[in-house]
């Protein structure tokens, strides 16, 4: 979810998976925004599509603001790198249009060799402080990285942090004087 000028957004994936089929099939993600929490707006889909280098799953996002543009940080499928990557979507609005703001994924499965699985690169969270981004994601371990002003370009190596039973779906926030992590 992301507030922007008393309005809601909701980015959700849109998994069309079939009865027969245990697994997710997502193809686009949703839009929805809300004034009053009550009335919803359906907005067009954005399909994976609009990621050349993608060839499906379009798996868990987020959106956020960033000196005025949209960046919607996802996890799709790579078609050339074996496993999960991450991309990045830019708009002027929380509603688009989206294009691909990079022209190849941010981060790659290539990139983390910090476990064997080839879905260690989904799920990015964003977190900017004092105006600067950190990107967080993965699955079975944690990792983080510094952005640049950018939001297209890692600023930093990329690190990790350990965690007991650390699956997947990092969210930071902080409150007061203190940083919380959700997993």
């Amino acid at each position: 979810a992301l507030v922007y000028n008393d309005t809601v957004f909701l980015y959700a994936g849109h998994d069309q998976s079939p009865p027969e089929r245990n697994f997710y099939e997502m193809h686009e993600w949703l839009i929805f925004s809300s004034t009053d929490m009550v009335n919803w707006t359906e907005h067009k889909p954005v399909p994976y599509t609009i990621f050349e280098w993608a060839k499906g799953d379009a798996w868990a996002a987020q959106v956020v603001e960033h000196k005025g543009k949209f960046y919607w940080f996802v996890t799709v499928e790579h078609k050339t790198i074996h496993g999960k990557a991450i991309g990045v979507a830019v708009a002027d609005h929380p509603t688009g249009p989206w294009r691909d703001a990079l022209g190849k994924a941010l981060i790659t499965n290539d990139m983390t060799k910090h476990t064997q699985i080839s879905w260690d690169d989904i799920d990015p969270s964003i977190y900017i402080e004092d105006g600067i981004p950190y990107l967080f994601w993965g699955n079975t371990v944690l990792k983080w990285a510094k952005l640049k002003d950018n939001m297209i370009e890692l600023n930093s190596e990329i690190h990790t942090i350990e965690l007991p039973f650390f699956t997947e779906a990092p969210w930071i926030h902080k409150k007061g004087d203190w940083y919380y992590l959700s997993y």
